[in-house]
């Protein structure tokens, strides 16, 4: 698995006492298809 992006301040779900908004950052892993296949016929 690989880190193929990391999205800064993406997304916000909360905000704070004051009314500020909390961001969060996002990651996005990926996997190729033959890696895939072959990690789960080992398992």
């Amino acid at each position: 698995m690989r880190l193929e992006g990391h999205l800064i301040r993406n997304i916000y779900f909360y905000k704070d006492n004051e009314g500020n908004t909390i961001w969060q950052d996002t990651y996005e892993y990926g996997v190729l298809k033959d890696e895939w296949e072959l990690n789960s016929k080992n398992h």
